[in-house]
Formats: C-alpha cells, structure tokens, sequence
C-alpha cells in the first residue's frame, strides 16, 4: 500500500512539474522567490524564541550569581565568627559556627555550579540566537540579491526573443514579397491577360465602327432610294435653289 501511495505521488508530483513549464518564466521566478520568501518567514518565529530563551537564561545567571554572592557572604561571616571564637577560647560556638560555615560553603558549590551552568547556556544560546539572525538577514539579502538577478536575465531573454521575432519576419517579408528586379509569374501572367483583353476590346470596337458606319451608309442610301417621285422632284428643286449638288452626283451618278 505505501508503494501505491508512493507511486501515486511520484506521478502527481510529474504532473505539477510538467505543468509549471507551461507558466511564463517571470512567474516561474516569482513562484520561486515568494516559496523561498516563505521559508525564511518561518525561521524569524523560532529565531525570535531563541532569543528571548537567551534572555531568560541571562535573567537567570544574574539571580545565580546574586544568589552566589550571597552565600558567599554568609560563609565568610560565618568563618570570622568561628574565628572570632577561637580567639576567645570559646571552642563551642567555634564548632557552632564551623558547621554554618560548612552548610554555606555546601550552598554556594552548588550556587557556583549553577552560575557556570547558565553562563555555558548564555553562551551557547545567545550564540545560537545570533547565527540564526545572521542567516536569516543573508537569505534576505540572498532573496534581493536574486530578484535583481531574475530581472536581469528576464530582461534578457526579452530582448533576445524581439530580435529572435523581428529575425523570423524578416526572413519572412523576404520570401513574401518580390524583389524590385523580378515580378512573380501571377504579375506576368496578369500582365499578359490584361494586354489581350486590351487588344480584343480594341479589335471588337473597331469591327463595330466599321458594321455601324456600313449600316448607317445602307440605311441612308436606303432612304434616298426609296422615296417617292414627288419627294425627288421637291429635294432637286430645293437643292438647284441653293445651289447643292449632291458628293454622290458630282462622282458620276446619274441624276433623277
């Protein structure tokens, strides 16, 4: 069952990994810097702790050594009392104040120990306390550090997909466009066209001039032809009254 789960998350674990390759890189940095920013949030609060345990323990060396110091007083009042007895020959309250002394000089070993105990505990923790401090400042210094360096490459990569763009379109507009000296075969091809259908709508238009100019002439000749004897007989009147005489009369034809 564990090496199902294990697998199971094996492939989960892909898969997130496959998906972040699809974010944006400037997210993929930022995604990046804020996990860490998380990481280093997290060792402030035992850091912090750490130090105040320092204090507390500084606090108690204080009252070890005034503890101490107070023993120590005792014991040496109890030692000039019992030789305050001894010179006066008073053997009883020497022994009287010998055994205090004992019991004081037994209280301040162990007030000695402590002492020693919580400068050793000082020591290691107000140390302790300040490499965590300083390893928490340089990751942050560390976390800057790397933003400006993640700007930069950025930037960088930016500039170099423009270029990489504005290389591909120009290759492009170059295998798109013709070139000055050379037209594509679908110009020539138009050129070509454009220049017969000229010529035909030329050569029609000429054609229908003529067959209208022909028509016209057979229509007019028609309508000389076909008038009537007294309809001739007023035109040659007319026309020998204005002294009109007729292109087709003067070339030889006959008159009416």
């Amino acid at each position: 069952m564990e090496k199902f789960l294990y697998s199971i998350q094996c492939f989960l674990d892909m898969f997130v990994e496959g998906l972040f390759h699809f974010v944006p890189e400037e997210t993929q940095l930022r995604i990046q810097r804020e996990e860490r920013a998380k990481q280093v949030n997290k060792a402030v609060k035992p850091t912090d702790e750490a130090g105040t345990y320092a204090w507390l323990i500084a606090q108690s060396l204080a009252e070890a050594e005034t503890e101490a110091k107070n023993w120590k007083t005792l014991l040496e009042k109890e030692v000039n009392e019992a030789k305050n007895c001894q010179a006066n020959g008073d053997l009883e309250g020497e022994k009287r104040h010998q055994a205090q002394a004992i019991e004081y000089a037994h209280e301040l070993e162990i007030s000695n120990a402590d002492v020693a105990s919580y400068r050793t505990d000082v020591t290691d923790t107000f140390a302790e306390w300040k490499a965590g401090r300083d390893a928490i400042e340089d990751a942050v210094k560390q976390l800057h550090k790397q933003e400006h360096v993640d700007a930069r490459d950025m930037a960088r990569l930016n500039a170099a997909k423009a270029k990489n763009t504005m290389a591909y379109l120009s290759r492009n507009l170059l295998q798109v466009l013709p070139s000055t000296s050379m037209q594509t075969a679908v110009n020539d091809r138009i050129r070509k066209k454009t220049n017969i259908l000229n010529a035909g709508t030329k050569a029609v238009r000429t054609l229908t001039d003529q067959l209208s100019e022909r028509r016209k002439a057979m229509q007019e000749a028609e309508a000389i032809n076909s008038a009537t004897p007294g309809a001739k007989v007023l035109l040659s009147q007319m026309m020998s009254a204005t002294g009109y005489t007729p292109t087709a009369t003067t070339a030889g034809a006959k008159p009416s």
